[in-house]
């Protein structure tokens, strides 16, 4: 009787250890395909899936993106529909083929827009804050003496579009000098200065500022960007011939730094980009300093081709900025933007979008918040690579860049 009992305990001892290791393992071998599986759809959820493939990669950069006035429209104006692409045999067999970001229906591609803007978004913002920090050091140049004394911004993040324009013909004060002016009526160089300020009482339907941005390259931008009344570009920026395509051939104002009037190599006095339309030259004094220092201590020694330059084509329309302008911009920004900007001037993006700003019915910045086009290249007409060109390492272009954002009043 023992024996039956020690044989049978022994048989049900040895069947709980091999069905337990035979379940053990299959839960194993189960778990493992089943990581495998998961594995496989999460790459598959992660892949975007509105995203070219390699071979249509080039057509996607041609396509305006997110600042791009085709699809972003000024006000309440509907985005138009995307045209139809005709589809080729090989395309209608292949039902897996990835759609282009212009085929994607409208939901689709504006939430595309929509995730890029808050990537770029926090990226500008990380950037004025990071700068801000660095400001409030002790170390931090200070070149042009800024001493700042006013508010800062932290309670106009909500304004609206209407409140800022507002805010901005309020405080800003942007001059050129004209022959009234009383220091060089006494130096007797009036006779180079025009009789009225620049864009005097003028007013415009339509008005394009186009940046020098690598981004413009492949835009296929140029047939619109000519489409507009004025066209406003930046220091030596070519247009037409093989950037046609991109930037068009029409400029209607030129906005130059002194060291495109200073440096040789831009041949200010000889190339005929610096004729063809209005030049407006900027060149920044330290802050809160007079017109007489700055005169006799300039950011670049431009004063003498300025001066050649109006003597040997006076019927040119040439203009100089007073640089209070420039810091009645920096104040300006400052007063909106809650942490302490780099002490420097402000760029001729800037000076251009606030130079226009309130002499044209609609008013298109390209390139200036970059677009889903975004490159390291710093200019369409040259190779140099540096993300300081689009984020700024020296102006405060980030805090410009998200200012603009707030007056953007498409999608």
């Amino acid at each position: 009787m023992k024996m039956r009992l020690m044989s049978a305990f022994l048989f049900f001892f040895l069947f709980v250890i091999v069905s337990g290791s035979i379940s053990y393992i299959y839960l194993i071998w189960t778990n493992y395909w089943l990581r495998i599986s998961s594995l496989e759809m999460t790459n598959r959820m992660n892949k975007p899936r509105h995203v070219l493939d390699r071979v249509n990669h080039e057509k996607s950069h041609r396509k305006p993106r997110y600042d791009s006035p085709r699809q972003l429209p000024v006000g309440n104006q509907p985005a138009p529909r995307p045209r139809p692409k005709y589809k080729s045999k090989e395309e209608k067999i292949l039902p897996g083929r990835k759609l282009s970001v212009s085929e994607l229906p409208k939901d689709k591609l504006y939430a595309h827009i929509k995730v890029y803007k808050e990537q770029i978004y926090a990226q500008l913002r990380n950037t004025v804050l990071d700068a801000g920090k660095q400001v409030q050091s002790e170390s931090f140049p200070n070149a042009y003496n800024v001493t700042y004394s006013g508010r800062y911004g932290e309670n106009d993040i909500k304004l609206s579009p209407r409140e800022i324009l507002c805010s901005a013909k309020k405080h800003l004060n942007i001059r050129t000098f004209t022959r009234e002016n009383k220091m060089f009526k006494k130096l007797k160089l009036e006779r180079f200065f025009p009789k009225n300020e620049f864009l005097e009482k003028r007013h415009f339907n339509s008005c394009a500022v186009v940046t020098s941005a690598g981004s413009l390259r492949n835009s296929n931008l140029g047939s619109f960007i000519d489409s507009h009344e004025v066209v406003l570009r930046f220091n030596n920026a070519p247009t037409g011939g093989e950037y046609l395509k991109d930037v068009g051939r029409k400029t209607s104002i030129r906005v130059v730094n002194s060291q495109v009037v200073a440096k040789p190599q831009f041949k200010f006095l000889e190339s005929k980009i610096y004729s063809k339309s209005a030049v407006l030259v900027w060149d920044p004094s330290a802050y809160n300093s007079s017109t007489e220092d700055w005169y006799n201590k300039p950011d670049w020694p431009f004063f003498e081709q300025f001066f050649s330059k109006r003597l040997m084509q006076p019927e040119d329309s040439m203009y100089l900025l007073n640089p209070d302008s420039l810091w009645s911009m920096w104040n300006w920004l400052q007063s909106l933007t809650p942490v302490p900007l780099l002490p420097t001037p402000p760029s001729s993006g800037f000076l251009g979008l606030l130079l226009l700003l309130d002499h044209c019915s609609v008013l298109h910045v390209l390139e200036y918040i970059p677009s889903m086009r975004l490159t390291k290249r710093c200019h369409y007409y040259d190779t140099e690579e540096n993300l300081g060109c689009t984020l700024g390492d020296w102006h405060p272009l980030s805090a410009e860049k998200l200012l603009a954002l707030r007056l953007h009043t498409g999608f």
